[in-house]
């Protein structure tokens, strides 16, 4: 259940969700989380940006690759509790 950011995340820009057992996920500001699998809305609007009607049974398949290539290449979140910089 996603909870309102406080005073301090709203500020800092991050936000904060209840991972269901009780402590709070912090998401950085600019991410967002997003699920593993495309859902149907994530695909139709692919096909919607790529401007493609009634796509077929390959491209279905491709935009569903090609998001767990995109997935995969995704950078690491960064981590807001370390105390040291990341040095890139």
């Amino acid at each position: 259940m996603e909870q309102a950011p406080s005073n301090n995340e709203a500020s800092s820009g991050t936000s904060a969700l209840d991972d269901g057992l009780g402590a709070a996920v912090t998401i950085p500001e600019g991410w967002q989380l997003v699920p593993k699998e495309p859902t149907q809305a994530m695909i139709r609007a692919s096909w919607d940006c790529a401007g493609v009607s009634s796509p077929i049974d390959g491209q279905r398949r491709y935009i569903a690759v090609a998001y767990h290539a995109m997935l995969k290449a995704a950078p690491e979140a960064p981590n807001l509790n370390s105390t040291t910089p990341d040095v890139g």
